[in-house]
């Protein structure tokens, strides 16, 4: 897992949040970013794009935060 010498002896949880996270977040955006592009006017373009965004903010507590 990147970067190795963030994570060392970290827990399970941790290591899933940081492993997978990053990847999650750019799902959200390329979701929203197809949602927007069928109906410029949808709501749920804007709610992936938030679910994009607490994903990544998440991520980055797993990076700085130690838990």
């Amino acid at each position: 897992v990147w970067p190795a010498d963030r994570v060392a002896g970290a827990s399970a949880l941790r290591l899933f949040v940081v492993r997978w996270f990053h990847a999650l977040v750019w799902v959200f955006l390329a979701a929203s970013c197809f949602l927007r592009g069928a109906d410029s006017t949808s709501p749920l373009a804007n709610q992936a794009a938030f679910a994009g965004l607490i994903t990544y903010l998440i991520f980055m507590a797993s990076m700085f935060l130690r838990y």
